[in-house]
Parts: C-alpha cells; structure tokens; sequence
C-alpha cells in the first residue's frame, strides 16, 4: 500500500471521527447511526466500516482517542514528585472533559455500552480497547517512580497499584456522567482514590503526606456544602 494510500485513509478517518464527535456533542450517543456518520463524513457506509468498523468500533476508537490525548499532553518531566506525577494524571484528564462536557459525557456514558470499551485487561476473554490498560500506565508510572524514591514500599507492584487507582478514577467518572455528583465532586473523589490506593503501599513518612492531602479534600468538601 503506497503512502498517499495511507495518507488519504488516515484523512478520511479522521473526518469520520470528527464527525462523530460533533454528533455526539449535538444529540448524544443515540444520535449517532452509522448511516448518519457516513453522510456527515461525506463517506459510503461500506467505506466507513472498512476504515473503522461497526458503531461498537467506532466508539471504542473515540474512547482510545480521548485517552491517548491526555497521554500526550502529560508532562511528567515537569514534576517534582511522584505524588505530582499522580495528581497531574487526574488534572490533565479533568481540563480535558472540561473543554466539551457535553461530549465526554456522552462518551462515558457509552463505556457502559461497549464490552471492554473502557476497561484494563482482566481475566476474562473479551474484545478490550487500550484505552483502560493506557489509563492505568499513567498512574502506574507514578507509582513505579514513587517505589523508586523509597516513598512507597514495593510490597505491592506498581502495576497493581495502578490499576486500583484507575477503578478509583474511572467510578467518580461514570457518576459524573449520570449526573449524580458534580464535576468538582467527581475530581475529588478521584484524587481521593488516588491517595487511598498509594497509602496503602507508603512509607510512614510519606503516608502522612497523603492522609494530609485526604483531610484537606475533606475540608474543601465541608466547606462547600456549609
């Protein structure tokens, strides 16, 4: 295949998917056909599914693509801890939903839908896209620097521990999105979760650090609601 071929397939991909996305933005994940996308896209039906797939498909690529752009836009250089590498994880995922609401919403939403859209590898056989597998790498680089410095104890592998703060991640979202708890809410929780999961495994001195975190969290959520 010559590489104007794949060029021009890589364009119209992205046209489909930037269709999608104003879709969903404007009527939600119901509003999304793939009829409806092949003609906002200015693409055949056949072209659509032979480029990306089925409506399942094309969601778990938008999900995929929504986590590889907080992969990029992280900046664990700029840290001077792990626990900032952490905490920078859920800010750079929280300024992103906050861009379009409407569309990360839905986008949530639709992991609820989509067997495997949104989820690490587990011990079931199942289609997964790399989106939850990717999003526990961000959180598992945190801890495997933070064993590094001897703030936590390695008793519990960075992956494991990884994986436990995107659950603690992925819960708040999925509440946000049914409009149970606020965005504010939800960013709390995150962090919380994220500080419960790596006290777990601290080091006394560094465990101290992390409860003060959770008590101001709590002090901040006291606040609002007084």
């Amino acid at each position: 295949m010559s590489e104007t071929r794949i060029h021009n397939m890589e364009k119209r991909r992205q046209r489909i998917l930037a269709a999608a996305r104003k879709i969903i933005a404007e009527k939600g994940m119901d509003g999304l056909t793939t009829r409806g996308l092949a003609e906002a896209a200015g693409v055949t039906a056949p072209t659509l599914y032979n480029l990306i797939g089925d409506k399942d498909a094309i969601i778990r690529m938008m999900i995929t693509e929504s986590v590889e752009n907080v992969w990029e836009r992280l900046d664990f250089e700029s840290c001077e801890t792990p626990l900032e590498m952490a905490e920078h994880v859920v800010e750079t995922a929280f300024e992103q939903v906050m861009s379009d609401e409407d569309y990360f919403r839905a986008v949530s939403l639709a992991t609820e839908r989509v067997q495997g859209s949104f989820a690490a590898r587990g011990d079931m056989a199942m289609d997964h896209s790399s989106a939850g597998q990717r999003s526990a790498d961000m959180a598992t680089a945190a801890c495997r620097a933070a064993i590094a410095q001897g703030q936590l104890q390695g008793r519990i592998s960075a992956e494991t521990l990884g994986l436990e703060m995107f659950i603690s991640y992925r819960g708040p979202m999925r509440d946000w999105a049914h409009g149970i708890i606020s965005a504010r809410e939800c960013r709390r929780r995150q962090l919380r979760g994220f500080y419960l999961v790596m006290a777990a495994d601290a080091v006394p001195e560094f465990r101290e650090i992390l409860l003060d975190k959770i008590e101001a969290l709590e002090t901040d959520c006291a606040a609002e609601a007084a």
